[in-house]
């Protein structure tokens, strides 16, 4: 939209250059005339040559990629059985849009930057760790890392445990984390995005409250939910109101002191 706005703004100063110059020839002031000629061709000239070198740096900046993390239009209507240990689970994804579909985003990746859960009983706590975690494309068996596309792609987040055994992030990485959050408990996810032609700096927030099943062997999928704005929790974690805890859900207590030089 903005790139259009500017395209029509030089086409309008262009012809309005040329409807001037026209004008002036016609009352015989040819010497104004060629000085308007000279500095509107002089003028295209300098833009084209700047469009030339700096013109994929000037689309960016005129007209930035856009996008937006949502639940999907369609949610599963039915389980799937794990392989590994034949429990079945209820999966859970999300969709990145591509607000300007007119640019591809190349090579995208989703990251998990931050992760919070909040127990039954308890305020909000938050796990912390230095490396993000990267998301899994769906379906996985097709470029999991990393995607390309004009309109939208799915992401796995997670899956909810049969018989009240929580829900689990699709993390792979491995190291120090907790990925399984137990049925009472709500989560708090903070993500970001990267991509070889996205320069954002956006973050993008979702909740997860886990719902307890009645019905024995029966999955009641956690909720969903993607916040407009900047979550109350994130808020309180920034103001430092929120404990930090180890993967194994203990106070962290050690003290980190840092050398400094005299």
């Amino acid at each position: 939209m903005r790139r259009t706005i500017i395209f029509t703004i030089l086409v309008c100063g262009f012809v309005a250059a040329v409807a001037w110059a026209c004008v002036l020839f016609h009352y015989d002031d040819t010497q104004t005339a060629d000085f308007v000629v000279k500095v509107t061709l002089s003028i295209g000239t300098l833009s084209a040559v700047v469009c030339a070198l700096f013109g994929d740096w000037l689309q960016e900046l005129s007209d930035p990629i856009r996008i937006k993390i949502t639940k999907p239009e369609r949610e599963n209507n039915f389980a799937d059985q794990c392989p590994t240990d034949q429990k079945y689970v209820y999966c859970h994804h999300l969709v990145v849009q591509n607000r300007t579909p007119q640019k591809p985003i190349e090579e995208c990746q989703i990251w998990l930057k931050r992760l919070f859960f909040k127990p039954e009983s308890d305020g909000w706590k938050e796990i912390p760790f230095a490396v993000p975690r990267l998301m899994q494309w769906a379906p996985a068996e097709y470029s999991p890392e990393k995607r390309t596309f004009g309109h939208q792609q799915t992401f796995d987040l997670g899956v909810t445990v049969q018989n009240n055994e929580g829900f689990k992030l699709t993390i792979k990485q491995g190291g120090a984390f907790i990925s399984v959050f137990k049925v009472g408990e709500k989560v708090g996810l903070v993500f970001v995005m990267t991509a070889n032609n996205y320069r954002g700096d956006d973050e993008f927030y979702a909740e997860i409250d886990i719902h307890k099943t009645q019905k024995t062997g029966a999955i009641t999928p956690a909720e969903v939910s993607m916040p407009k704005g900047k979550p109350q929790w994130l808020k309180d974690a920034n103001a430092g109101k929120v404990a930090y805890v180890t993967p194994s859900r203990e106070p962290i207590e050690c003290e980190i002191a840092f050398h400094q030089q005299n």
